[in-house]
């Protein structure tokens, strides 16, 4: 018979962790590849030495460039602060951490792809910041309230309709 939750939060601080920061290391080399571009940056579709190129954009057209990681399972809140669970390079920041579904739901409702950096953008400015369980949640805040600008003074929020002067 297995620890339980202990078993759990075992896996989370070493398998999970390991996973989460193997996935930064990986989407921190691609930023640094599409960083260095000069002209036109090349994207393949594996890592092979037989691969085939599957896209190419002018560098001059890059103008964010967000890290992404996908987990396996969902593990609640971990994403909402990183810190404990990855070494960050400060010139490239936090990666938005969700599972594969997530990202599908959350892609059905935003419409374009400026509203998609505008969100990923305003996400990314709440890492540390906003308490959440679900990706989905921060989506959906923002799809009904737009990028709002948080509290300054605030060490942890909750989003809410009282965020909004709403109620």
């Amino acid at each position: 018979m297995g620890g339980g939750r202990q078993d759990k939060f075992v896996r989370i601080a070493t398998d999970v962790k390991r996973s989460i920061q193997e996935g930064y290391d990986q989407a921190c080399d691609v930023v640094r590849y599409i960083q260095s571009a000069t002209g036109n940056v090349a994207f393949f579709n594996s890592n092979s030495q037989d691969r085939k190129q599957a896209a190419e954009i002018s560098a001059a057209d890059i103008e964010n460039v967000i890290p992404i990681v996908f987990l396996d399972s969902y593990y609640g809140m971990v994403a909402t602060d990183l810190q404990p669970w990855l070494s960050a390079d400060s010139g490239i920041g936090f990666p938005w951490l969700l599972i594969a579904t997530t990202l599908e739901s959350i892609l059905l409702k935003i419409a374009t792809f400026e509203q998609l950096q505008s969100f990923l953008l305003w996400r990314r400015g709440l890492h540390g910041l906003v308490a959440n369980e679900d990706e989905a949640v921060f989506a959906g805040f923002f799809l009904r309230h737009g990028p709002i600008e948080l509290p300054k003074e605030a060490d942890m929020i909750q989003l809410s309709h009282e965020l909004c002067g709403h109620l």
